[in-house]
C-alpha cells in the first residue's frame, strides 16, 4: 500500500518543480546555470521523450542530442547529484530525491 501511495504522489510532481530542485542543486554544487537546451533535454526525458522527439521539439538533430548534449547533462548531473544518472533513470531518482526534500521541510 505505501509503494502505491508513494507512486501516486510521485506522479503529482510536475516539470517545474523538479527543474527548480535540480536547478538549485546544480547551481550550489557548481556554481552553473541548466543551459536552455540542456532544460530541454532534461524536460523531454522527464516526459519520457525518445532523444529524436526531443530534437524535433527544439529544431536540433538527433545526433546532436543525443552523442553531445544529452550525455554531458547526464555527466554534469550526476557530478551536482553525486548519483550517476541516465535518461532512463532520471524520473525515478528525481522524484524520490524531490519526496525526500518535501519530507525533510
Amino acid at each position: 500500500m505505501s509503494d502505491k501511495n508513494h507512486s501516486s504522489l510521485s506522479k503529482n510532481i510536475s516539470f517545474q518543480e523538479v527543474l527548480m530542485l535540480v536547478s538549485s542543486l546544480f547551481m550550489a554544487k557548481t556554481g552553473k546555470h541548466l543551459s536552455n537546451i540542456e532544460v530541454l533535454v532534461l524536460g523531454g526525458s522527464w516526459k519520457g521523450q525518445k532523444y529524436n522527439q526531443i530534437a524535433a521539439e527544439g529544431g536540433y538533430t538527433e545526433e546532436y542530442i543525443k552523442n553531445d548534449v544529452g550525455p554531458k547533462l547526464w555527466k554534469r548531473l550526476s557530478q551536482a547529484l553525486e548519483k550517476k544518472l541516465t535518461k532512463l533513470i532520471l524520473k525515478q531518482f528525481l522524484n524520490s530525491r524531490f519526496m525526500r526534500q518535501k519530507k525533510e521541510k
